[in-house]
């Protein structure tokens, strides 16, 4: 009990601080009021209401911007690899069923995910008060939803395969595979930016980012309803539930191979403790 109101409170200052930090760095009103849909596109690396671009400068700015996703990722990233420590491993080995402690396992780290979303969103948006109006619209509460919940699913994926490598591999491992595959596919963005500029065919541009994780988190890069208005300056033509769905299923499928995974590790195997054997 101790430890969960610990691992709580962490998620709720971890949310707060950084929901505060990510307002005052990035969400930028040019007037003294901004519309609460600028203000989601802000979030996600837009300026104003120009979207993110694929040069170098800004998707530095985005990075930065995803800070708070890196370190949520790793205040949970051993929620579950701490019970194949070297500390309670041998009670763990005797768990009678290892998929119903899994299943058990998932659903306070998908609330504590949760929560850190909503807090962190929460704060940002009540940080940008002091300096502007925010203007309410019902399109603006539908995209910050939609936003919540694209980025509850992405940090959910990379918090439970984080876990899982680190049941495996160690937890400095796992965080450096975590944090090098985001860092490249990031990265691999400057390409589009290359790829513009040579004029290539916007359909194969947008098929590409199809194929990044990290451009269906760019909300300024989606269009369509019913977000025509709020989206009108969108760079592309991602479409948000195509975004969530497709992150839904990422997610369905690392619980399902982590299903199986913690069905058939063998425990006693190493100590991934001290990351030996």
């Amino acid at each position: 009990m101790v430890t969960s109101w610990y691992k709580k409170s962490m998620v709720l200052l971890l949310g707060i601080v950084s929901g505060i930090l990510v307002s005052l760095a990035f969400i930028r009103p040019y007037q003294e009021e901004i519309p609460l849909a600028e203000l989601v596109l802000q979030l996600s690396g837009a300026r104003g209401t120009f979207a993110l671009g694929c040069s170098l400068t800004e998707l530095v700015r985005f990075m930065l911007c995803m800070v708070p996703n890196v370190l949520i990722i790793m205040v949970l990233g051993t929620q579950l690899y701490r019970h194949f420590c070297t500390a309670s491993i041998y009670v763990f080995s005797r768990c009678p069923n290892r998929l119903a402690w899994y299943r058990g396992a998932l659903v306070p780290l998908f609330i504590h995910v949760l929560l850190f979303e909503v807090v962190f969103v929460t704060a940002a948006v009540l940080a940008a008060l002091p300096r502007c109006r925010i203007m309410v619209s019902r399109g603006g509460v539908l995209l910050l939803g939609a936003h919540v919940l694209i980025y509850i699913l992405w940090i959910f994926g990379w918090v439970l395969l984080t876990n899982l490598l680190a049941i495996g591999l160690g937890s400095s491992r796992a965080f450096f595979i975590v944090m090098t595959v985001q860092a490249v596919c990031t990265a691999s963005l400057a390409l589009i930016g290359v790829l513009e500029k040579k004029q290539m065919s916007q359909n194969v541009i947008e098929r590409l980012l199809w194929f990044n994780p990290v451009a269906h988190t760019v909300i300024s890069w989606h269009q369509g309803a019913p977000f025509a208005k709020e989206l009108a300056e969108s760079r592309y033509a991602l479409n948000l539930a195509f975004s969530a769905a497709l992150l839904i299923l990422l997610d369905v499928m690392i619980v399902l191979l982590g299903g199986i995974f913690v069905k058939n590790r063998d425990l006693l195997s190493g100590n991934r403790e001290t990351e030996e054997g």
